[in-house]
Parts: C-alpha cells; sequence; structure tokens
C-alpha cells in the first residue's frame, strides 16, 4: 500500500491493476473468503483486477456471492473476455465484465482480460466455462476496444502465464495490445520482454514486487517509456491506515486458529 500509494502520488495518469488470483489458500482467505481482500484493493485504488484460475476454486456461484458482497463500487472493475457466463450463475455475471474503460484527461484506456484455460480442468468453474479460442476473443476485444469505445490505448490482463503471452504475442494477432501485464506463472521481469514490438511485464507472485510501467500517447501511438519493478520487503513503512485494518484482520484469523486443539 505505501508503495502503490506513493506511485499514484506522483505519477500524472495512475492506474492501478492486478493479474489475478487474490482469492488463494490461506488462512487469510480461509477466515475471510475473499472478501477482505477485495475491500483492501478497493480502499488502495485498484482499477481494474483480472480473474485468475484460483478465484474459480470455489465455485462460480460462490465467486459471484464474494464479489457481490464486497461492496466494490462502480470503478472497481473485475473483467475477463474469454469467461463464458450464463444466466444461471447470477450475480457473477452481473459482476464480472468482459473489458473495461479507464479515461485519464482525453485518452481511453482499454482493457481485456484472458483467464487460463487450464482453468476448465484444473479449478472449478462450471457451469462457467474459460474460452479456450484465446486469437479470436482477444482480436475481437482488441476491436471492440478501438473501433467502437475509441481506445487510443490498449492493454491487455493476462492470467495465461508470461510463456503463453510470449507465444501469443508472436502469432501477430495482437495488433493493438500496447502492452501485456502478465501474471499466473509466477515469473518476475526485471526489464519488459518484447515480442513482436509489444511490452510484456509481470511482478512475480503474493506481492513480492509490484511493477510500475510508464505509457506514453503521443497522439497517433503508443510507447512504454520505463518500467520500475520494485521488492517489498519489510524496510518499507506500512501505510498507517492499511496497516491499522490488516492488525484487525490478523486478530480474527487469530483467534479462529491460535487456539490448540
Amino acid at each position: 500500500a505505501s508503495v502503490i500509494g506513493n506511485w499514484q502520488l506522483s505519477a500524472p495518469n495512475p492506474i492501478t491493476v492486478h493479474g489475478g488470483d487474490f482469492m488463494v489458500g490461506t488462512l487469510f482467505f480461509n477466515t475471510y473468503f475473499g472478501a477482505a481482500e477485495l475491500q483492501l484493493l478497493q480502499v488502495m485504488g485498484f482499477d481494474v483486477v483480472q480473474l485468475g484460475n484460483h478465484e474459480f476454486d470455489p465455485g462460480s456461484t460462490d465467486l459471484g456471492n464474494v464479489l457481490y458482497s464486497s461492496g466494490l463500487d462502480s470503478s472497481f472493475n473485475v473483467i475477463s473476455s474469454n469467461a463464458v457466463i450464463p444466466d444461471s450463475v447470477q450475480p457473477l455475471k452481473m459482476m464480472v465484465r468482459t473489458t473495461a474503460i479507464e479515461q485519464r484527461g482525453n485518452v481511453k484506456v482499454g482493457f481485456f482480460g484472458l483467464t487460463t484455460p487450464a482453468t476448465n480442468v484444473e479449478s472449478n468453474p462450471a457451469p462457467v466455462f474459460i474460452d479456450t479460442n484465446l486469437v479470436p476473443v482477444a482480436m475481437s476485444s482488441i476491436a471492440a476496444l478501438k473501433e467502437v469505445d475509441s481506445c487510443q490505448v490498449v492493454i491487455m490482463m493476462s492470467h495465461l502465464g508470461l510463456a503463453n503471452d510470449m507465444q501469443l504475442a508472436a502469432t501477430g494477432y495482437l495488433s493493438g495490445v500496447d502492452l501485456i501485464v502478465s501474471a499466473h506463472s509466477h515469473d518476475t521481469t526485471t526489464a519488459p520482454v518484447y515480442v513482436n514490438n509489444i511490452p510484456i511485464i509481470q511482478a512475480g507472485s503474493f506481492y513480492h514486487y509490484a511493477g510500475k510501467a510508464t505509457l506514453v500517447f503521443n497522439g497517433s501511438s503508443t510507447q512504454l517509456i520505463d518500467y520500475t519493478l520494485q521488492e517489498i520487503n519489510d524496510q518499507i513503512p506500512a501505510e498507517p491506515s492499511i496497516n491499522t485494518t490488516v492488525e484487525g484482520l490478523k486478530a480474527g484469523i487469530q483467534a479462529q486458529y491460535a487456539p490448540v486443539i
């Protein structure tokens, strides 16, 4: 929270994003079932959160209930462009969007997101289906953001893994994507990986790092001009209000799990 908060204050047009798997098997999750994590992310100013495979571990119905009950406001975008959600799974269908748009000044920044198709067999999404046809989904999402929504900048949020992102970028079908924010494979890119002139970045896992990419739109094209990977360690002072909230949540975890049986 301290690192991201400082970046948000110092950057002219910050957008804060999360690559997915905020619902993971820890005592924190077992106690609060994802709602506390989502509320903290919202307080910290996250704008776009991509669904990962672990979000579907409790099942699509419970995922929808968690998202709905977390009190998220309309500026908090949960996305997955290749999650096919039937009408029978409410409120998940209402809470998850295929794309998101963040406007900064006169510039529209469009986001689409891809969840790993391995979710279908490694997690519990049914009756939701994670579309395995990634290229058509990506192409239609890019076209919708650029041609329908008039976005000048397009960012792909990927929960496919770095190797798969590189492979997808190499196909040449991601023309129009200005940045890929990668997740899932727990890779840490100290510098952007370029494939077909598309920069790909990934900031590790478990909040050990935070990444900051600086993009400049010059009126006709977008360039990545800087990328910083910040290690998160105990030398960084805690943000006071978030720390107070976390300490209270920790007390709840200790009350539930500390007694020795």
